[in-house]
């Protein structure tokens, strides 16, 4: 089974505090989120939609489980107790077992249509700059804040991937591939915590569930069958054989709903769901199962209470018809010149009447 490994912290080794996932907080949403469900969705779909393989749209599923479909607590001692002392600084109790006393609500996020994290496993160095070898799964679980993304790619500071483990209560995250290259299925988890002790030695903060570790110490993803298959049962996770990821978030927080995930994809990515891009599936309690796709959005939105605030673009649906409309047209239209002194607004006025609009 996989096991948690993390490196002894020894001699000059930087002591460090790590707050990457203080990036992802709002103070706009008013709703005490644990880091906001528009980061959520923004650094999450954005990274799917950059891993696009083939011609077909990219389809992401968000899925949202309450702790009833966790797995046994058996099983969850398994994965978390290791992680007892450095989650001692965010006050999490554990029961005696090792088990921690919170509901096991857990998000699951897929993408389908994509590369999956493709590159060699046993990569531990920055391959050179000549190197166009796609190295995603060393870019995704060896770095953090670094990124294999050029300058003209979006995403490039390789902080996206912190917000799987910004909504998990407990800090890590879990992640099951399948390469587009060699089908491939790898599964590995990350923790970032505190410095710590444990066995009477003290540990940095990050930490990888795996396989093992190599005569470097590094250490290695599960490719064992049964392992994964368990897992995929454990985490209800729907991919059988398709290229892509699959993320865990455990222990969600109550602030993350399925229908706020829901809004927060209407809001960011109504135009490539409109322009045939982008599929999104979100599932949860209270929800049951929302698809939003080209045809489907339109519908989807006039379901939606848009109760939110204004600063937000939650206040009201975004324009889809309008987009729809603006798709029939040439791009070739121009408007006045907006955002002179102030932040643009884009309205009726922006557009001359003749662009039929």
């Amino acid at each position: 089974m996989g096991k948690w490994v993390f490196e002894e912290l020894r001699g000059a080794a930087v002591r460090r505090q790590p707050n990457e996932t203080e990036l992802f907080k709002t103070e706009q949403t008013g709703e005490g989120e644990y880091s906001g469900n528009d980061a959520l969705v923004r650094e999450i779909l954005q990274n799917s939609v950059d891993a696009k393989a083939g011609d077909d749209p990219v389809r992401v599923r968000l899925a949202l489980h309450e702790a009833e479909d966790a797995p046994p607590a058996d099983q969850l001692i398994h994965y978390f107790q290791r992680l007892r002392k450095p989650l001692g600084a965010r006050q999490i109790q554990f029961d005696a077992p090792g088990l921690p006393r919170l509901p096991c609500r857990f998000l699951v996020c897929e993408d389908f249509g994509t590369r999956g994290l493709e590159g060699n496993t046993e990569l531990f160095h920055d391959p050179p700059p000549s190197d166009k070898s796609l190295q995603y799964f060393y870019w995704f679980w060896r770095n953090i804040g670094r990124s294999g993304k050029t300058g003209v790619e979006l995403g490039r500071w390789g902080l996206g991937k912190t917000v799987y483990r910004a909504a998990s209560r407990v800090g890590c995250m879990f992640g099951l591939t399948i390469r587009e290259s060699d089908r491939k299925r790898l599964l590995m988890g990350q923790a970032v915590l505190q410095i710590h002790d444990h066995d009477s030695k003290e540990f940095m903060p990050e930490g990888y569930w795996c396989a093992t570790q190599d005569a470097s110490r590094l250490p290695l993803p599960i490719e064992s069958k049964d392992e994964l298959d368990q897992f995929c049962r454990e985490w209800r996770i729907t991919r059988r054989g398709e290229p892509g990821l699959s993320v865990v978030s455990p222990f969600v927080p109550d602030e993350l709903k399925a229908d706020r995930l829901v809004q927060a994809v209407a809001v960011h990515f109504f135009t490539r769901i409109v322009r045939g891009e982008l599929i999104v599936e979100v599932s949860g309690p209270g929800l049951g199962t929302v698809t939003l796709d080209q045809a489907g959005i339109e519908a989807a939105c006039r379901k939606i209470n848009w109760d939110g605030p204004r600063r937000t673009k939650r206040h009201v649906a975004p324009p889809i018809a309008f987009s729809k409309q603006c798709l029939k047209v040439s791009p070739d239209v121009a408007t006045e010149l907006l955002g002179r002194e102030r932040l643009p607004e884009l309205n009726e006025n922006s557009l001359p009447a003749e662009a039929g609009l």
